[in-house]
């Protein structure tokens, strides 16, 4: 397989498999605190539930985190080209967290939104502090996550494809999960 391939596969598939470990991140924690949740292809509902959402909210966007620190650290510690630009790309994981902080400064004053608050701002407003904290500490940690991937870690042969290929792939998951398959597999 090429690295093209292999770069667009991965981010491809990525896409698709971080919303559901997000969502089910949300699931889990609310089972475990004795909510009822519903599990659907880009969100997870409480429904009537009520008590304390704060753990089950924070779960969601922890488990992305979780993954892309782990992958970032054995990106560190790898030096095989494929678990390399594997690692690498797996530390995107953090990349919710770039798009949320951008889509919450930059983009929700100017356009309307079927989702309200995210879940990092819903964090913020528990923890009583401004609604984009998070958002903008977060997002800037992904950035400096997702900068140092690309252009300190990833050898220069490969940066031009891992972009390339990787915003194709994430694109390519984004259509196929939230317009094809999520909504038929998790309405």
């Amino acid at each position: 397989m090429s690295s093209k391939t292999f770069i667009f596969s991965i981010f491809f598939v990525m896409c698709a498999t971080g919303t559901l470990l997000h969502e089910l991140g949300h699931y889990l924690v609310g089972i475990w605190y004795g909510f009822e949740p519903t599990l659907h292809y880009g969100y997870t509902a409480y429904g009537n539930s009520v008590g304390p959402r704060l753990a089950a909210t924070i779960a969601g966007p922890l488990v992305n985190m979780a993954i892309g620190t782990i992958a970032y650290i054995s990106l560190l510690r790898n030096f095989d080209r494929r678990r390399y630009v594997l690692y690498g790309a797996l530390t995107f994981f953090w990349s919710r967290e770039a798009y949320v902080g951008f889509r919450d400064v930059i983009l929700k004053p100017w356009f309307d939104f079927t989702v309200k608050y995210s879940d990092e701002q819903k964090i913020s407003r528990a923890l009583h502090l401004p609604d984009n904290t998070l958002s903008v500490l977060l997002g800037g940690t992904a950035l400096w996550l997702c900068y140092s991937v690309i252009f300190r870690h990833l050898p220069l042969h490969l940066r031009k494809r891992f972009i390339i290929f990787g915003l194709l792939g994430l694109t390519a998951g984004y259509l196929f999960w939230f317009h094809l398959a999520g909504p038929l597999l998790l309405p």
